[in-house]
């Protein structure tokens, strides 16, 4: 893997952990008394996951927008700047 893909990683884990820590203090709040603390963790963990999923999709959702984004961009440079063609000279024997 190349550092730039570890970044990106290291982005949508910081991104979802970011995500997640306000719900689990919210759920950690609400429902300390109610439920026993091995079902409180498996929510956590439950809720960690499926934080870490939806950036992970989103994420992948912002990819494929910006590459649309330079296609079109790319498409509108070429059509402004025409291409110049040159024609091979023909050597004579």
């Amino acid at each position: 893997m190349t550092r730039k893909e570890y970044f990106r990683y290291a982005k949508i884990f910081g991104i979802s952990l970011l995500i997640s820590i306000p719900v689990l203090v919210v759920l950690n709040v609400l429902l300390q008394n109610t439920i026993n603390k091995t079902a409180l963790i498996i929510l956590s963990v439950v809720v960690v996951l499926a934080s870490y999923v939806i950036t992970l999709i989103l994420s992948e959702k912002r990819a494929q927008k910006i590459a649309k984004k330079r296609e079109e961009f790319l498409k509108q440079q070429n059509e402004k700047e025409p291409v110049v063609e040159t024609k091979a000279k023909k050597k004579k024997h």
